[in-house]
């Protein structure tokens, strides 16, 4: 009997990507459907990324919105994201990742009793509001 492969991947990735013919590639190592021409990648300059970091932690139920709000209104736009989150009442780190609009997230090792408990996201994708992402997380902070 073979070992046990400690996990494996959790909850694997649905790439449900629905590929669109207009796109020879998204730049992501998908294949670009034997389209054989060379085309000069044109490089997006509306794709940035924006980071956020707060000394302080979300309320979960406010975070549930902020993350549901994001998926719905940005998640076309939104490449990827992630973050470290203090969630107020819970002992672990919240950690999240997201492509498009899957996302996942669980909590994680405990915050270190020195440890400052803050929250730190980073957006990659294109025509962010670098304001409005920001304003609408601060919705969340405990004050």
């Amino acid at each position: 009997a073979h070992g046990d492969h400690g996990g494996g991947h959790e909850g694997g990735h649905g790439h449900g990507h629905g590929h669109d013919e207009a796109f020879e590639s998204d730049g992501y190592g998908h294949p670009s459907h034997g389209m054989k021409k060379k085309k000069q990648h044109q490089h997006d300059y509306r794709v940035t990324s924006v980071g956020i970091e707060r000394d302080s932690e979300v309320a979960r139920h406010k975070l549930d919105g902020f993350i549901s709000w994001l998926m719905q209104e940005k998640g076309p736009d939104l490449y990827r994201s992630k973050g470290v989150l203090a969630v107020k009442g819970m002992k672990e780190k919240y950690v999240f990742h997201a492509v498009h609009m899957q996302f996942g997230g669980k909590p994680q090792n405990p915050w270190e009793d020195q440890e400052k408990k803050c929250c730190k996201m980073v957006f990659i994708g294109k025509n962010l509001n670098r304001e409005e992402l920001n304003k609408k997380f601060d919705e969340c902070l405990v004050k």
